[in-house]
């Protein structure tokens, strides 16, 4: 997927793994979190990069279980309770300043990460 954000260049983070490929112009930024290969992710979380909300979908919990946002230097943002059975989570991001932000939706049986951009 191709991503016209004029104002990023070449960055690299051993952490967050920003880095330009080099098949691609360095304002291409090909981005991953490294994460446990044994678990797979069922988290979708668009649009990313976002200017005013996201949502995020998962599979349905059994349990309630709790979004949290932090922002890239890992400062608290955004908490929001998520009730048993819910699939898409929608959350209003238009009072965040532009940035990397990590979320996670944790319940007592799992946790499940991502990351979006806001410019």
């Amino acid at each position: 997927m191709d991503i016209d954000i004029p104002y990023l260049r070449c960055y690299s983070d051993s952490n967050i793994n920003f880095s330009a490929n080099q098949l691609y112009p360095c304002d291409t930024i090909i981005s991953s979190i490294d994460e446990d290969s044994e678990k797979s992710s069922n988290v979708i979380l668009y649009p990313n990069p976002t200017t005013e909300n996201i949502s995020i979908l998962t599979s349905a919990r059994t349990n309630e279980s709790q979004l949290t946002i932090y922002n890239v230097t890992g400062k608290f943002q955004f908490r929001k309770l998520v009730p048993a059975g819910t699939k898409n989570v929608n959350v209003d991001v238009s009072h965040f300043g532009p940035g990397s932000y990590f979320f996670e939706i944790r319940n007592q049986a799992e946790v499940e990460s991502g990351f979006f951009l806001i410019y």
